[in-house]
């Protein structure tokens, strides 16, 4: 670690990844080492807007960092977690994990295997209005 903050970068910086990027650069445990995203002109965008490095490939970027944001599509998430926590980082995936149970069970493994950290971003337990609804006995079966 740098100084006790902890060196990320976050992959994917479209809607949501944009705001995990915003968000990381006000962390001031966290040094936000750079973005990448399969779109070259979108990343080129979020880091003019925030200051932040650009990365035009995932590989340098993750071995630069110490962890990873993986705020990209679904049916990525496996590949990008799968890669980070091969190569020692701890990772936070936006919901859901994965595509598949299976690659998810995969996901776990490894972060046990690598003694890494894995957090699946819920939001929405965040979202007051949702906060709101904790009072009731409504037992929602899907949030």
């Amino acid at each position: 670690m740098n100084g006790g903050k902890v060196k990320i970068g976050v992959v994917g910086v479209g809607h949501l990844g944009r705001l995990h990027a915003m968000q990381l650069k006000q962390v001031p445990e966290a040094e936000l080492l750079g973005i990448y995203d399969a779109d070259p002109q979108r990343a080129a965008t979020v880091g003019t807007e925030f200051s932040i490095p650009v990365f035009g490939e995932f590989a340098p970027l993750l071995e630069q960092v110490e962890a990873l944001s993986i705020v990209t599509p679904t049916v990525t998430h496996y590949d990008f977690g799968r890669a980070a926590l091969e190569a020692g980082k701890h990772v936070f995936i936006e919901k859901p994990l994965t595509a598949t149970l299976e690659q998810a069970d995969e996901l776990i493994r490894l972060g046990r295997e690598q003694q890494r950290k894995i957090q699946i971003g819920h939001i929405e337990r965040f979202n007051p209005a949702i906060m709101a609804l904790e009072p009731l006995e409504i037992n929602p079966l899907f949030i």
